[in-house]
């Protein structure tokens, strides 16, 4: 999965990309189910 070739920064950047569409997704889906309830 890593490539060879990137740099820390970049890796690093590409990291907290990935955590933050993540918790944007899970943070979505737990709006939505509360909306739902309600």
């Amino acid at each position: 999965m890593v490539k060879v070739g990137v740099s820390p920064e970049v890796n690093a950047l590409a990291t907290i990309l990935l955590v933050l569409s993540l918790a944007l997704v899970l943070t979505s889906q737990l709006l939505l189910r509360d909306r739902q309830k309600h």
